[in-house]
């Protein structure tokens, strides 16, 4: 299944755009709309407001729905399984994408950058170049749920507009009328992060107050985002990677993920794959938008949350399993993860 957001014959702004997107999006993906609250299947945002949309049955199950919020920002959030592969190219000048991804994989290509495939929580950032080229595959029969931020120039004129905040140089070409070439960074997903995305899925809120708490964490969230992106932890002058050394790094990540329970070194690792350790930290921080360290601690609590909602596996168990020697060890570093305990993960399920 392949689509087109935003093709270049559109030339309207913020709010042309993100018409044409979802008359766009209704169409290729077999959405059917339901607008303004009227029901859909049970999902974890309900539709009090913006517009709701349901998988065709024969497309998949689920439902996505979207938000236009004030000041350039609209938002969607996405709960949803489709049966095949999907594939969208995005050819727009018009928005900075922010995407939150708590489940799913997600596949971005580009001339530019080349392929990044990534199948764990991550968030990635993408700022389309004029005529350039960015598409996003999705993947038949993973379950997907996101948050995605579809950010204006004025919003991002607004958010950077305190010089002590610096744009990082793509968005900052973006803001000023258009980027050179396509961008896209990853971040790791931080517990803080994670939480304001449940906050915002889960909102207790209905009518007016949902609105208003909506607009609240959304803007939370893009500060979180941004954050990451400027903030002390993010990669700086991003060094130029050969296709070999590419191959390295997933092959690394291969490896983490294969072996979480007991990760090799560093040192090890470097010399496995002969390359040395500087690159093998930085290269992986900037593929991949997390370190090993932190790529490996999130593999082991997705194990865990697995273990825990599809298993009766006792607790001590699971944390020997993803590698801890005391389970209060593994309740600490889940409950730094997920913002809530092992147990309560269970009674969730």
């Amino acid at each position: 299944m392949e689509a087109r957001l935003l093709g270049s014959e559109t030339t309207g702004g913020f709010e042309e755009q993100t018409s044409t997107a979802l008359s766009t999006l209704e169409r290729a993906y077999g959405f059917q709309s339901s607008d303004h609250g009227a029901p859909c299947d049970p999902s974890p945002f309900g539709a009090d407001f913006g517009r709701t949309f349901k998988v065709h049955h024969e497309l998949g199950e689920g439902q996505w729905a979207f938000v236009p919020l004030s000041d350039g920002l609209n938002l969607t959030l996405t709960d949803l399984v489709y049966f095949t592969d999907s594939s969208l190219a995005m050819e727009m000048d018009e928005f900075v994408t922010i995407s939150v991804i708590l489940e799913g994989r997600r596949t971005w290509r580009s001339s530019r950058f080349g392929e990044v495939d990534l199948d764990r929580p991550h968030c990635t950032v993408a700022v389309q170049a004029d005529g350039a080229d960015i598409a996003v595959s999705s993947y038949g029969g993973v379950r997907q749920t996101a948050i995605t931020l579809h950010c204006g120039r004025d919003f991002l004129d607004t958010m950077f507009r305190n010089e002590s905040i610096a744009a990082p140089g793509a968005i900052r070409a973006f803001i000023e009328g258009g980027a050179r070439e396509p961008w896209l960074h990853t971040i790791s997903l931080s517990p803080a992060m994670i939480r304001t995305f449940r906050e915002l899925a889960q909102a207790p809120y209905r009518n007016g107050l949902r609105r208003i708490h909506t607009e609240a964490k959304t803007l939370e969230l893009a500060g979180l985002v941004f954050d990451g992106l400027t903030g002390p932890e993010a990669v700086a002058d991003p060094q130029k990677l050969s296709a070999r050394d590419i191959e390295r790094l997933h092959h690394a990540r291969e490896i983490m993920t294969a072996q979480f329970a007991d990760p090799p070194t560093i040192a090890r690792l470097s010399r496995e794959l002969a390359i040395n350790d500087y690159k093998l930290k930085r290269g992986f921080k900037q593929l991949f938008g997390t370190t090993l360290f932190d790529y490996c601690r999130a593999v082991r609590m997705g194990r865990a949350q697995d273990l825990l909602n599809d298993t009766d596996m006792p607790i001590g168990l699971i944390a020997e399993t993803v590698g801890y020697e005391h389970a209060s060890s593994f309740t600490t570093a889940f409950k730094a993860h997920f913002g809530y305990p092992p147990k309560r993960s269970r009674r969730l399920s």
